[in-house]
């Protein structure tokens, strides 16, 4: 009660703001759980408790404007001395110092990963206690000054900073840094330049370090106002790759296609040092429905688990499928998370895989989302296929890491303030001579019982079969999770 008082006082006033303003929720979730786990030593029981108290700030427009979700979880198994304490953390941010100007944006998380992509896996919420896991931290910082030069051209000077930080190992921890410099002729005229150069570097603790430089000339073309086609060429070298020369000529272009506000597609090849990068995404907005096909492949400098450009998070999909419903950011991001909410669904979810990275590799990742927000049906898809590749000095010869899954979505509201949902995954890693493949298969069912304006009772039902030659598992769980938001 005192929790709950504290929280209507200070958070009160918020709910009247004005978009401009800062948004301030708290939360509190008590989880009950009981579980049984079948595996090569036989089966055991294992009973949670779990407190979980969290901070969420956000704010649409102004100086600083983004998202802050923290949380601090404290559990207790009965088959183990002890409790145990993790910590959540997932914040996307942008200050805009000076408008059209100057502006800074950063991102970061921290929270439980897996460290390797052969290891036993685990589905989120599991209460096994984790073998494979770690807590990683990562950052990104991209300050971003741009402008007009004389009339003739505009300027973009802008730096990236990332770190990767994998508790208590050297493994996967990394410092990345990218300065860029690009010149371009003014205006949206039918014919147009860019002058480009770029210094990229990574260190990996575990690894060493690699530094590749470009410059580059484009061609721009703008046949029509919905369409551009850049072509460029350029040189590049490179330190500490195990592919290609020290130095080489590059060629590439671009296609960008937005024949209105709810379709664009876009494509970018270049021939580089390494190889071939690519970028290709496909987005069309319906009225209750949104779909998103992405393919990828680059450098990727970081140990961040999630790789080159991360899944969508289920709020970030709805999100965007309501942008012609609720242009407002601020009041559709409070339209997005009560409807989840209410359906059940966690705003974070993303489809599974992923691992720590320890060294400078090219990844190549296929990205599927498709969301449906229905009168009373919500459903979801988010599929991937990932191969990842050792190319620093130290990676020479390692096979590739290919992995691929799914997760879908189902969820029925059964009343004003019941919902009823389903939800099937599934990762696998292909098997490498000296490793052996993994194949994680998991099922919920939960039942959301909104029981007042800050509390949601949810009772969820799980069924997991982990298959592999290492310690394969079968588990069945229930919880139950009453949630406080004010």
């Amino acid at each position: 009660m005192a929790v709950a008082g504290l929280a209507t006082v200070c958070c009160g006033p918020v709910a009247a703001q004005t978009s401009t303003a800062l948004r301030v929720t708290p939360s509190l979730d008590l989880q009950l759980g009981h579980s049984r786990v079948v595996d090569a030593t036989g089966a055991r029981n294992d009973d949670l408790v779990l407190l979980r108290p969290g901070l969420r700030l956000s704010k649409a427009s102004g100086l600083l404007s983004g998202n802050l979700e923290y949380s601090l979880g404290l559990e207790k198994h009965s088959n183990e001395f002890g409790s145990e304490v993790n910590h959540q953390l997932s914040a996307s941010l942008l200050s805009t110092l000076v408008p059209n100007r100057l502006t800074v944006s950063g991102r970061a998380s921290y929270g439980r990963r897996s460290i390797s992509a052969f290891g036993t896996q685990y589905v989120p919420g599991s209460t096994l206690q984790p073998e494979n896991t770690a807590e990683v931290g990562s950052l990104s910082i991209a300050p971003v000054l741009r402008g007009p030069l004389a009339d003739v051209a505009e300027y973009d000077l802008r730096w990236t900073g990332s770190a990767t930080n994998q508790r208590r190992s050297l493994v996967g921890d990394s410092i990345s840094q990218q300065t860029s410099l690009s010149l371009r002729s003014a205006g949206n005229t039918l014919a147009g330049w860019v002058v480009q150069a770029e210094r990229s570097s990574s260190d990996f603790r575990a690894s060493g370090d690699t530094v590749t430089e470009r410059a580059s000339v484009s061609l721009v073309l703008r046949p029509d106002i919905e369409l551009e086609l850049q072509l460029r060429a350029g040189t590049e070298s490179q330190e500490g790759l195990n592919v290609g020369r020290g130095s080489r000529s590059t060629t590439g272009g671009d296609l960008r296609w937005r024949p209105g506000p709810r379709t664009q597609a876009q494509i970018s090849v270049d021939q580089r040092v390494f190889g071939r990068s690519s970028r290709a995404s496909f987005d069309h907005r319906f009225a209750r429905a949104s779909f998103r096909l992405s393919t990828t492949e680059d450098l990727l400098r970081t140990g961040n688990p999630t790789g080159l450009d991360g899944a969508q998070t289920l709020y970030e999909q709805f999100f965007a499928q309501a942008a012609s419903e609720e242009p407002d950011l601020a009041l559709r991001e409070q339209l997005v998370r009560t409807r989840l909410a209410q359906q059940g669904l966690d705003p974070n979810a993303t489809v599974g895989g992923g691992f720590v990275v320890n060294g400078t590799s090219v990844q190549r990742r296929h990205d599927l989302s498709w969301a449906y927000n229905g009168l009373r049906m919500v459903m979801s898809l988010q599929a991937y296929a990932a191969r990842t590749s050792r190319i620093d000095l130290l990676g020479a010869g390692e096979e590739p890491v290919k992995q691929r899954g799914y997760t879908a979505s189902l969820s029925h509201r059964l009343g004003r303030d019941t919902s009823l949902g389903v939800q099937g995954s599934r990762n696998r890693t292909k098997a490498q001579d000296a490793r052996p493949g993994t194949d994680l298969k998991s099922l919920n069912v939960t039942f959301t019982d909104r029981l007042g304006r800050w509390t949601t009772l949810q009772l969820t039902a799980r069924y997991s079969v982990f298959n592999s030659v290492l310690n394969a598992y079968r588990e069945s769980a229930a919880t139950a999770t009453l949630t406080m938001r004010y």
